[in-house]
């Protein structure tokens, strides 16, 4: 409730005020009650933007993993269609490689083809080994009873063996190109075999 006193003379009146609920708000209270509001309002806002930028990364996640996922089957798909090619690159390759070897090598990989395909074939002295002119006293030396024969169509350190039972073809285009089927059967191209080549039919006789 108010209170006045009037002052004689000057007809002034002086106002005072009982309670503090009916006292005006003092500048102090005005400021913290203003930075309180600001800080609820800023938090509001911060805890706003905090949302949306958490569904703008999903988002863009979501839209990487898309396209790392189309890359991938893009990439998953020219390698299917280069494999073909890249097998024999490889195998073209590796024939160089064989075809200028040390000699020292060549002959124990021409040693080695013959021990197997006798054994593959049953046979040792019926057999006829077939090598090229370079090979011819390496093998006779190797094998004093087996038949060898220079073959003037084969390559170096390339072997055909003839038996009854059937032919080994060692020659190393064919050996490479076994390993080739190989790897082609793997990658899905088309199955293959390992092991020597048999056959009933006699490869370069004369």
């Amino acid at each position: 409730m108010k209170r006045s006193l009037v002052l004689m003379g000057e007809g002034r009146e002086i106002v005072t005020f009982e309670g503090e609920e009916d006292c005006p708000a003092r500048p102090e209270e005005e400021r913290a009650d203003l930075e309180e509001r600001l800080k609820a309002e800023r938090e509001r806002l911060e805890e706003r933007l905090r949302g949306k930028v958490e569904e703008l990364a999903e988002r863009v996640l979501a839209e990487v993993r898309g396209e790392l996922g189309r890359l991938r089957g893009e990439f998953e798909r020219v390698l299917a269609e280069l494999a073909g090619e890249l097998v024999e690159l490889a195998i073209r390759a590796a024939e160089r490689a064989l075809l200028v070897s040390l000699p020292e090598v060549g002959r124990e990989a021409a040693r080695r083809v013959i021990e197997e395909g006798l054994k593959k074939l049953r046979a040792k002295g019926e057999a006829i080994v077939r090598v090229s002119e370079g090979l011819v006293e390496f093998v006779r030396e190797a094998f004093s009873g087996v038949r060898v024969v220079v073959d003037e169509d084969l390559e170096d350190f390339d072997v055909v063996i003839e038996a009854e039972s059937g032919v080994v073809d060692g020659r190393i285009r064919t050996r490479l190109a076994e390993v080739g089927r190989a790897v082609r059967g793997a990658l899905g191209d088309e199955g293959a075999e390992g092991g020597f080549e048999e056959s009933k039919v006699g490869i370069g006789r004369g």
